[in-house]
């Protein structure tokens, strides 16, 4: 795995890309204070998947979920992104009543434009687990790789470290 160190001071590319937030600013809403925006595969690309287990993916928005609170205390909000199409995600957002947005990337321009990694899955492209941590729009930290039951957990705590720094 390669180290994602090449990303830390970079700013946060202004992509206009569909949110569950009702919007198609995606990126570009997250350039003003702290944002968490964590990379993820989609639910449909885990290899044997079975319906009656949450994915990895649905475990890490669980995760998220549940940290959202902490998040807002830490002053800093949330989004997922993945290059699942934006009505399979606004199907997500609704049935797991996520306070935070998912933002479509169908086509990877975020990884295009900060050389993130992907993987071809059946012929659709889709970003590996990663999270970076964004501050006035730039990237502050960014963790790779991750696990989905602790990327959330490992965000907040870089933040609560942050906060201590300053």
């Amino acid at each position: 795995m390669r180290s994602m160190e090449h990303l830390v001071g970079m700013p946060l590319p202004m992509l206009r890309l569909p949110s569950t937030a009702g919007s198609e600013s995606g990126l570009t809403q997250l350039s003003a204070g702290r944002a968490v925006v964590y990379l993820y595969p989609g639910d449909d690309s885990t290899p044997g998947h079975s319906p009656a287990q949450p994915s990895s993916c649905a475990v890490q928005r669980a995760d998220f979920r549940e940290y959202a609170l902490d998040f807002a205390a830490a002053g800093a909000r949330i989004a997922g992104v993945s290059s699942e199409p934006h009505e399979t995600q606004a199907a997500t957002a609704e049935r797991e009543h996520l306070p935070f947005p998912l933002i479509s990337d169908h086509e990877c321009r975020l990884a295009d434009a900060l050389a993130l990694p992907t993987f071809n899955d059946l012929g659709v492209r889709r970003f590996r687990r990663l999270t970076l941590i964004c501050d006035q729009g730039t990237v502050a930290a960014a963790f790779y790789p991750v696990s989905p039951r602790r990327s959330a957990a490992q965000a907040l705590n870089w933040l609560h470290g942050a906060r201590q720094r300053t």
